[in-house]
């Protein structure tokens, strides 16, 4: 019977496609709307470059005029600015050995497709909650904190999160979906505040925080601290996140072997170039100009700045405790 290896069952133009179209099916922030493809951005990777920079134009101002039959009408101008990106390069690779359970049997490549698959759905994850990390540490006007109020009064409860929504003021309903850690989503259990309703799609069903009317996703790299009890709830709307991935450039799949190593050892390499971005919130480069951005600098204040207005950057923060 011969011996099934990762040369003899990976083919790397299916495996890449079947890996992207997975991850993102995988994530939770995908599926939620969230995180969502972006055209411009699509456009723009394709162009080099660390930075991705993303003209727009401000919206319009000023009252209407009544016209009149003896003097012009006044000019309003149009002025637009920058949103800048970053191209991010990610890579991960696994030995054979480590793959060896789903080296038998039938399906193989689909089977490890999915196993990466599993791991950059997660990753992708990691990499947007630390983003979301050092934005609301610069954006500290889309915040609400109440945990450094004394007794009851910083605890977790509906009427704080509702304030926090309308921080977008008269846009608070673009915030459509919250993020919490799974011992915050315990607390809202407890108190009721959890509906589990059937996905609009027809698959399955989806928990819903009841207050916001908003969909749950519990993911424990949201900020929670054991000792002091004190986490936050992150709120989003529909496309706060532009997102493309492509492998213009790169190698994006391959398998490495190096035969003089023992009895030769091989690796399935898998690579991602791509940009997640919050959508109205700038990247400011470091001085020194990383090949792409660590998760801790992605948590950096100093690495964000605010482009748009407050009401069109869908993203909110409310910071508590529990008990």
């Amino acid at each position: 019977m011969a011996l099934t290896t990762l040369t003899n069952m990976i083919v790397p133009e299916n495996f890449d496609a079947y890996v992207a179209e997975m991850a993102t099916d995988k994530n939770a922030f995908f599926a939620s709307g969230i995180m969502v493809a972006n055209p411009q951005l699509a456009k723009l990777l394709s162009m080099g470059g660390k930075s991705i920079i993303m003209p727009f134009t401000k919206a319009l101002t000023g009252n209407s005029e009544i016209p009149s039959e003896t003097a012009d009408m006044g000019l309003g101008g149009i002025t637009t600015s920058e949103d800048t990106a970053r191209r991010q390069l990610r890579v991960k690779a696994f030995g054979e050995n480590q793959l060896a359970s789903l080296l038998s049997g039938d399906d193989v490549m689909d089977r490890i497709a999915n196993a990466y698959a599993d791991y950059w759905a997660a990753e992708y994850t990691k990499i947007l909650l630390s983003t979301c990390k050092g934005v609301f540490a610069s954006l500290t006007d889309h915040v609400n904190d109440i945990s450094a109020l004394v007794g009851d009064l910083a605890l977790f409860n509906s009427s704080g999160a509702i304030d926090t929504k309308f921080i977008l003021g008269d846009a608070a309903d673009k915030l459509t979906a919250v993020s919490v850690h799974s011992a915050v989503y315990a607390y809202m259990l407890k108190q009721d505040q959890i509906a589990t309703v059937p996905a609009s799609d027809g698959n399955g069903t989806i928990s819903v925080y009841t207050p916001l009317n908003a969909r749950v996703i519990m993911d424990d790299a949201v900020p929670y601290d054991n000792g002091t009890k004190k986490g936050s709830m992150y709120l989003f709307g529909g496309g706060a996140m532009g997102f493309v991935e492509s492998n213009e450039g790169i190698v994006s799949s391959e398998i490495y072997r190096a035969p003089l190593k023992g009895l030769g050892e091989s690796a399935l390499i898998n690579r991602k170039q791509f940009v997640l971005h919050p959508l109205g919130v700038e990247w400011n480069e470091p001085v020194a100009a990383p090949v792409s951005p660590t998760n801790v600098q992605l948590e950096a204040a100093t690495n964000w700045t605010k482009k748009k207005k407050m009401k069109n950057i869908a993203l909110a923060e409310f910071k508590f405790k529990i008990v």
